[in-house]
């Protein structure tokens, strides 16, 4: 890493415990660092199983694991502007 790159911390949330305690270890790392935090959350649509009749909307899976990670977000006081994330499919 050269001087013009700032510290940074990718960390994947999936709302399970162990991922807010790698969120919060990540915000804390960072804080004292000044460096920055990068949330990736991923979702993805579950297995076709014979005679489903589920709504197959994929909208609404990135909109939960949207909503799931701003809450992670917020769980640890992470409104700052070091603080970027991303949902992803996959």
């Amino acid at each position: 890493m050269n001087a013009a790159e700032p510290f940074r911390i990718v960390v994947g949330v999936d709302g399970s415990p162990e991922s807010l305690r790698a969120l919060e270890w990540a915000v804390t790392e960072a804080r004292f660092r000044q460096g920055q935090v990068h949330v990736v959350t991923a979702w993805q649509h579950p297995s076709m199983v014979a005679g489903d009749d589920l709504d197959w909307d994929l909208t609404r899976y990135e909109a939960r694991a949207r909503h799931l990670q701003d809450d992670a977000l917020r769980s640890v006081h992470a409104e700052q502007e070091d603080i970027t994330g991303e949902v992803v499919q996959g």
